[in-house]
């Protein structure tokens, strides 16, 4: 019996990112535990897909990865493009999106659910923009590799520190680019460089951080 555990990209992570993460990860073991036990008694744990933890107000660290690492954005027309996507999901399945970054062939999002429907909302982000980008690029076929993979956090002690992980990975990863010259994640809401869209919740960042901006 075999349990898929969603764990943060290899890239660009090091001892300071991963602080906390033994805790992030027990978490859902746990959960993950709880419910292939559940599954076991009734026959149900040899399922090929991995149990997903879904509750009503769980805190999500969601990350998907293009095909064979291939670019999912090639152009800033396509990255619009997600953010619309992004936008309507939030609205349609109300959800709380904290903060997010959009890489070359991956995304990052720190968002929270009202309802337990994780796994609803990330068809509809990753369906509608997969049929957007193949009818742009005429071509067919999956876009993203395999099913997204998804953290459950706790808010309290996780919430400011994945927003800062999240903002800092075009560091990580495109050094040594400034961060405040990448314009293509929550960064430059949080810091006043331009508007916050209204499907950006910021509140609960700005109450950890104890500021107006976040450092």
């Amino acid at each position: 019996m075999a349990i898929d555990l969603a764990e943060y990209p290899r890239e660009g992570r090091d001892d300071a990112s991963n602080k906390g993460g033994e805790g992030v990860r027990s978490i859902e073991l746990i959960f993950t535990a709880a419910f292939c036990y559940a599954a076991a008694l009734s026959g149900g744990c040899g399922m090929a897909r991995p149990l997903r933890v879904q509750y009503p107000g769980a805190l999500y660290h969601v990350t998907a990865r293009g095909n064979e690492r291939k670019a999912i954005f090639r152009t800033d027309a396509d990255r619009e493009q997600f953010l619309a996507v992004l936008a309507q999901a939030v609205a349609r399945y109300r959800l709380r999106l904290h903060a997010y970054v959009l890489m070359d062939n991956h995304y990052h999002l720190l968002l929270e659910t009202e309802e337990a429907n994780l796994s609803l909302a990330l068809r509809h982000l990753n369906g509608v923009y997969t049929g957007y980008f193949n009818r742009a690029y005429d071509r067919v076929g999956h876009l993203f590799q395999g099913r997204f993979k998804a953290i459950v956090v706790d808010k309290t002690s996780y919430l400011l520190e994945l927003s800062r992980y999240i903002h800092l990975n075009p560091v990580r990863i495109r050094q040594p680019l400034a961060l405040a010259r990448y314009p293509w994640s929550s960064y430059w809401a949080y810091i006043g460089r331009r508007a916050a869209p209204a499907w950006l919740a910021r509140e609960a960042v700005f109450k950890e951080q104890g500021s107006g901006l976040l450092n």
